[in-house]
C-alpha cells in the first residue's frame, strides 16, 4: 500500500515527503547513497511493520551511478553479504531506512548531483558539510561542486567543470 503523499517526517536536516532525493548517512547499511523517497510508513500504522522504533521511510537507490561508484557498492555490499554481488543484484529499490539515515537533498544543482553519484567520496564529503550546517554546504558546493578544483574550465554560465577529488579525475 502507498502512504499518503502529505505525510512529512523529520530527517537529519529537516522534513522528507515522497518524492524527496535524500542522500544516506555513511553510518548505516547503505551509506552514502543517492535516492529518492517512494513511500512513507508512519511508526503505528498497519503499514508499518519492521520492527524499526521510528518511521519507516521506503527509498529507491537506483540511480545513475558511475562506474567507479559502481564498483564501490559493489566491493561494500559483497563485504557486507559475505558473497560477491554485481550491481544489478543489489537490493536498492525499496529500501526500509530510518529517517535518521537521511539527509534531504531535492533541490541541489545537476553538478553537485554528479559528483556525489560518482564517488563515494564525494557523497560522504557533501554529507558531512550539510550535516554541519546547511547555508555551508550550499556555500561550498554552490563553488567547487563539492570537490577540490583540478582546472579551470569555464562555460557559458560561467562554472568551473573540472575537478580531482584526492586521486580520483572527475570532469563534468
Amino acid at each position: 500500500m502507498r502512504s499518503d503523499d502529505s505525510i512529512k517526517v523529520s530527517c537529519l536536516n529537516g522534513k522528507l515527503q515522497v518524492g524527496d532525493m535524500v542522500l544516506s548517512i555513511p553510518a548505516c547499511d547503505y551509506p552514502n547513497m543517492v535516492g529518492v523517497v517512494i513511500e512513507i510508513h508512519p511508526l503505528g500504522s498497519p503499514e508499518h511493520d519492521s520492527g524499526n522504533p521510528e518511521d519507516d521511510v521506503l527509498v529507491n537507490f537506483e540511480g545513475d551511478y558511475s562506474f567507479q561508484r559502481i564498483k564501490e557498492m559493489e566491493k561494500h555490499f559483497s563485504v557486507l553479504y559475505g558473497i560477491e554481488k554485481t550491481f544489478e543484484e543489489l537490493p536498492i529499490d525499496s529500501v526500509i531506512m530510518s529517517p535518521t539515515t537521511l539527509l534531504r537533498i531535492t533541490g541541489i544543482g545537476e553538478e553537485v548531483l554528479q559528483g556525489i553519484l560518482a564517488f563515494e567520496k564525494n557523497a560522504q564529503l557533501f554529507g558531512t558539510t550539510l550535516v554541519k550546517g546547511h547555508k555551508q554546504a550550499d556555500k561550498t558546493f554552490s563553488k567547487t561542486g563539492g570537490m577540490v578544483p583540478y582546472k579551470e574550465r569555464s562555460t557559458s554560465d560561467g562554472k568551473s567543470l573540472t575537478f580531482c577529488f584526492q586521486s580520483s579525475f572527475l570532469e563534468f
